[in-house]
């Protein structure tokens, strides 16, 4: 719901509406369009952070840069984030990341003729990641369980 309703629940989850639709342009498209035209591009990528909304709040977006990139007819996403929330928000952006590589592959797949990309994951960077306090507990009893 979180890519169609940017506004669940008071959480403002704001990475699906800065790739599609900020700056009043889709990055989305640009990414598309760059590899569309070149598969070998290194160029297709979206930037999260805009100085503009960004520059004098609190909380700046995690997510900071995805880089798609295409090697030996497979599709792979990388993504930088300056600050990952392992326990509470890893789950909805590993979804987000994923549902963005896989509708790129196939939107390619669909445009360009006798190509048929595979996936090969998504390469994901992170500077400082973390597990709130409040998780802590709920992360020891997940990590215990599989022991």
């Amino acid at each position: 719901n979180g890519l169609n309703d940017h506004n669940l629940n008071d959480f403002v989850y704001t990475y699906p509406n800065r790739i599609f639709e900020h700056f009043g342009l889709s990055q989305y498209n640009i990414m598309k369009n760059r590899l569309t035209n070149n598969l070998g591009s290194n160029r297709a990528m979206a930037i999260i952070y805009d100085p503009y909304t960004d520059g004098d709040i609190k909380d700046i977006p995690c997510l900071q840069l995805v880089q798609a990139i295409v090697r030996n007819n497979n599709l792979s996403l990388h993504c930088y984030f300056r600050s990952n929330d392992m326990f509470g928000a890893f789950y909805s952006n590993m979804f987000l990341l994923t549902y963005l590589a896989l509708k790129l592959r196939d939107d390619l797949n669909d445009e360009i003729i006798n190509v048929q990309l595979g996936f090969d994951g998504i390469y994901y960077h992170s500077s400082s990641s973390h597990i709130y306090k409040a998780d802590i507990g709920q992360a020891k009893k997940m990590v215990n369980k599989n022991e």
